[in-house]
């Protein structure tokens, strides 16, 4: 969870009534009440946050930094990166 100067680079995605997200099941968008009392977006009970790096739709230059933040994928779930070892990923 990101709250005060982390807010700076990891904007939290504001969630509003009948949100959706091409690709991404409806059951799975929730929301949180962050502590500010704004409503947060959630994927599969994950608060959705934007990497202030990432300028368009696909962007993913956030992913792993830190090895604390991660993409989620549309089935709701951390997103791993592509190796050779596990030939799976984003």
């Amino acid at each position: 969870n990101c709250v005060s100067t982390c807010l700076v680079k990891w904007p939290a995605v504001a969630w509003t009534q009948g949100a959706s997200i091409p690709g991404i099941e409806p059951r799975l968008i929730g929301k949180v009440i962050r502590p500010d009392g704004t409503p947060q977006l959630t994927i599969a009970g994950w608060p959705a946050y934007r990497f202030w790096n990432d300028k368009v739709p696909g962007d993913v230059k956030g992913q792993g930094v830190g090895k604390t933040w991660w993409a989620i994928t549309i089935e709701g779930k951390r997103a791993h990166e592509v190796t050779v070892e596990n030939g799976s990923g984003y």
